[in-house]
């Protein structure tokens, strides 16, 4: 059987890898290739095997087509607001770079369903005179108030899960916020907001 080679964009494939989290070494060795073998697809995208080609689809998490596309996508916009324990570290997982995209699509995705007028009008709460909240306890007084659920209520609650599930649908359904529930690295991020762009997720 005749092996099938594909040239592509090298562009694209050097993109698909530092969205994914990889590093040249590491990736030439899960497709099982030299890493200057490698580096020469980042650099002429020439005669790269189909198979490879899908395994590295497959690590990427990306439809094969992708690389076949002639420029190179837009990179996913990184939260500038996210909690974790060593502030220093810059550079995020590959589990963590899945969950930002997988945050990203279903952000994409319910723009697309509801449309944008619909997510500023969910924000109209935000349009509030900050002038007349002075203090940050009156801030919460009034967020406490927007989301409805009562300290008495809330001591009643008999577990964490409640709690959480009770929250979650109060920011969603009185404020707008999506808000999603992913397995990260605990050393590396507790959570991350996303507001640069409608709707608003953490």
């Amino acid at each position: 059987m005749t092996r099938v080679e594909l040239n592509i964009n090298p562009q694209v494939l050097q993109w698909a890898r530092e969205e994914a989290g990889y590093d040249l070494s590491e990736i030439a060795a899960k497709v099982d290739i030299d890493p200057d073998r490698y580096k020469l697809w980042e650099k002429e995208g020439k005669n790269i095997p189909l198979g490879k080609l899908k395994i590295l689809a497959d690590s990427y998490k990306r439809q094969l087509a992708v690389f076949l596309l002639p420029t190179v996508p837009a990179k996913i916009a990184k939260p500038e607001d996210y909690r974790n324990l060593s502030p220093a570290d810059s550079k995020f997982s590959k589990n963590v770079l899945n969950v930002i995209r997988d945050v990203t699509y279903f952000r994409e995705t319910a723009l697309e369903l509801q449309g944008e007028t619909y997510w500023r009008d969910r924000y109209s709460w935000l349009d509030i005179d900050k002038g007349n909240i002075a203090e940050s306890r009156d801030f919460s007084t009034h967020l406490r108030e927007l989301l409805d659920e009562r300290i008495e209520d809330q001591l009643n609650w008999q577990s964490e899960s409640e709690a959480y599930r009770k929250w979650r649908m109060a920011v969603e359904d009185r404020l707008g916020i999506l808000v999603f529930q992913f397995s990260m690295p605990m050393d590396e991020v507790h959570g991350f907001c996303v507001t640069d762009k409608l709707p608003y997720a953490n």
